[in-house]
């Protein structure tokens, strides 16, 4: 058997223990390796994947946290009439795209509430509400919001006449970059609207 490479190992977290998976030569392998490997020194220095409860507790949702605080507080002068605009991606032709460690957030606090909100009312035509969006129009999972979220901000808007767009990119990279230490072969964003949260 070939090891697989250290920069495509990956331990996983699943139901409480780990198993390896990794890439070599274009080859998965996968937990039946983790008996073989999991002595080596290698295996300890591979990065985490985890499922929501593990990463519930992990220090990288720590570091993702603190990002997400350090934004909030840099735009803290402006704020929004809440109209939920931003809310209804057809309006506003723009939609986030949380990264592979923000999905697992969301993942986590739309399990807390019991799933995603169950609209009493038909959809739009072209609106493409957020599936987060409930219908009383609040964000049912707003503190867990993705960074695209925390950082948009409609024209009516108030607050200083300039966005601070270097630190909002600065800390943006510091996402994507716990993004691939959390889910480094495929750490990248996807469209909110498309996402399968809360075991849907």
């Amino acid at each position: 058997m070939v090891r697989p490479s250290l920069d495509v190992a990956l331990r996983v977290g699943v139901g409480g223990s780990a198993v390896v998976a990794g890439v070599h030569g274009g080859e998965l392998y996968g937990p039946e390796v983790h008996v073989a490997l999991r002595k080596t020194p290698w295996y300890r220095q591979c990065p985490i994947v985890q499922d929501p409860r593990a990463f519930k507790k992990s220090s990288l949702r720590g570091e993702l946290l603190a990002v997400y605080a350090e934004v909030d507080a840099l735009l803290s002068p402006f704020s929004c009439e809440g109209s939920t605009d931003c809310c209804r991606f057809g309006i506003t032709g723009r939609e986030p795209y949380p990264t592979a460690i923000e999905r697992a957030e969301l993942e986590i606090a739309v399990r807390a509430r019991g799933g995603l909100p169950r609209p009493r009312s038909l959809p739009v035509a072209g609106e493409r509400r957020c599936p987060l969006l409930t219908d009383e129009g609040r964000c049912s999972i707003y503190e867990a919001r993705p960074f695209g979220c925390r950082t948009f901000f409609c024209a009516r808007a108030s607050g200083p006449s300039r966005l601070p767009r270097a630190e909002i990119q600065r800390l943006g990279r510091r996402v994507l970059t716990l993004s691939e230490r959390y889910a480094p072969a495929d750490p990248h964003a996807a469209p909110l609207s498309r996402l399968a949260l809360g075991g849907g």
